[in-house]
């Protein structure tokens, strides 16, 4: 008589024992590289015109986790002894932020606007204005991207990343997306017309153009791994944590003395710039599994199966406290661009 008997561990999510990563405002610094770029690239010009501002708010996060069983289980096929059957564990949490309006994301976009430009006047910059700007030729060739506070643009970034963002501008800096946003924000594309459109102000004002992009999680979550081999646990986790994310918070620079061609480079956070402080409190709202099913079955069939966990949690957030958390760390970010424009 084959004996089987069932080991399975059931990934969970460990949200107290993550520990959060990202640089504090006060450690944080550009990518050497690409600021060694971008600053060759300011010295072209003493002018600076802001065409563009952008923040990207992450609203959804996500995390998953497996392990694979089938070395474990090798040689129970054969023999008449005693069998340990292993299950596979898959787990995936998904984090929604609650809390904050459009509203909210549209203060701390113009707020977040306003000390960036401060922050250029106050380091001695020439900055040239919005009316110059909307004046020019290379303006007008801009294609913008339809978004307004109450239906912003909406960027899926889950292939990998597992987050949702919406993306805000400034009222008086309509959104514009390029090819140089890449997959980021964007999308690979071979349409180079507002790149084009940026090097022709550039040309005509003979500035260097500034386009900062902003990009604000709420979550920082954690996973063991797919498809691991030698675990017996898949575990996911979530923390609630205001941070920029440093692959996605960058300044570019544009300058060109011809429209069909110009220097581009776009600098950004060397790591997440995370900030201390509560915001909110995170919440479950449903949990399921197939533990009990997939036991009976292995049971049964004596063959491994899954075993399959799904959560979701909010995050619900004071949106005082999360603009106040937000607008800290951007302020980190802008006095760094500031700092790499003044010292060029």
């Amino acid at each position: 008589m084959h004996t089987r008997s069932l080991v399975l561990f059931l990934g969970a999510a460990l949200a107290a024992s993550i520990t959060v990563p990202g640089l504090r405002a006060a450690e944080a610094v550009l990518e050497k590289k690409t600021a060694g770029y971008a600053k060759k690239i300011l010295a072209r010009s003493d002018k600076y015109i802001i065409a563009g501002f952008r923040v990207a708010f992450n609203t959804e996060g996500a995390a998953s986790a497996s392990t694979d069983s089938r070395l474990k289980n090798l040689g129970n096929s054969i023999g008449s002894g005693p069998k340990t059957v292993h299950s596979d564990a898959s787990v995936s949490m998904k984090v929604s932020l609650a809390g904050p309006q459009a509203e909210d994301f549209q203060r701390i976009t113009e707020e977040a606007y306003a000390d960036f430009k401060q922050r250029l006047e106050q380091a001695g910059c020439t900055v040239l204005g919005p009316d110059v700007l909307k004046a020019s030729k290379g303006y007008g060739e801009l294609k913008f991207t339809p978004s307004t506070p109450e239906r912003p643009y909406v960027k899926d970034l889950s292939l990998g990343a597992g987050r949702t963002v919406v993306v805000y501008s400034p009222a008086e800096l309509p959104l514009f997306l390029g090819h140089f946003d890449g997959n980021a924000l964007g999308s690979v594309s071979l349409d180079l017309g507002n790149w084009r459109a940026l090097n022709q102000l550039s040309v005509e004002t003979k500035a260097v153009v500034l386009v900062p992009t902003i990009t604000i999680d709420f979550v920082q979550m954690k996973s063991s791994g797919r498809g691991k081999m030698l675990r017996n646990t898949a575990e996911v986790g979530a923390e609630p944590q205001i941070s920029l994310i440093g692959s996605l918070t960058n300044l570019a620079v544009f300058h060109a003395k011809i429209r069909l061609a110009g220097e581009l480079a776009a600098t950004h956070l060397a790591e997440d710039l995370a900030m201390p402080g509560a915001f909110g409190a995170m919440e479950e709202v449903s949990a399921s599994d197939n533990a009990a099913l997939n036991s009976a079955l292995v049971r049964l069939t004596g063959l491994a199966g899954s075993v399959n966990s799904k959560s979701h949690r909010v995050v619900a957030a004071v949106p005082e406290d999360y603009r106040r958390l937000s607008l800290e760390a951007v302020g980190g970010f802008n006095a760094l661009a500031a700092g790499l424009v003044m010292a060029k």
